[in-house]
């Protein structure tokens, strides 16, 4: 009796591996990419995170504004003397599927970091998704 594997066996083997990898490779290769709509959402939040940590640290009312028709934001205190902490343009990624509330949509942090305001409609790709914040919390939530 020899010891080892016939080369029809070999064969066989490679045939099962190389079919696995094949099958494999386009979800390996996916795991890199995320859907736009995911990021969109992401960075909003991060954005509603920034205004109620500026409310909180300067102890100050601070608002975050976002024009839906131009896909702009700003974020500033709660009065209208005050210069804009920041303004910006949102990725276009984000501008094209936020449709809602019309034309501005907003949040505004107290100092002790609770939230009033409207809340986002977002087009993702499953489903529209909202975006808003928790009276008390000021938490941005996606649901």
């Amino acid at each position: 009796m020899s010891r080892g594997f016939t080369l029809i066996e070999l064969l066989i083997v490679l045939m099962i591996v190389a079919l696995v990898v094949g099958a494999t490779a386009p979800a390996i290769a996916r795991i890199g990419d995320e859907d736009p709509s995911i990021t969109a959402m992401r960075e909003l939040t991060d954005l509603v995170n920034n205004a109620r940590r500026s409310a909180v640290e300067r102890g100050l009312a601070t608002s975050l504004v976002f024009d839906t028709r131009s896909g702009r934001y700003w974020l500033g205190f709660d009065h209208a003397s005050a210069e804009p902490l920041r303004t910006g343009t949102l990725p276009r990624e984000i501008a094209a599927i936020i449709v809602g509330p019309p034309d501005r949509a907003g949040f505004v942090f107290d100092p002790e970091g609770r939230a009033r305001g409207d809340s986002l409609l977002v087009r993702a790709a499953p489903g529209d998704v909202v975006i808003g914040v928790n009276r008390w919390t000021g938490a941005p939530y996606v649901r």
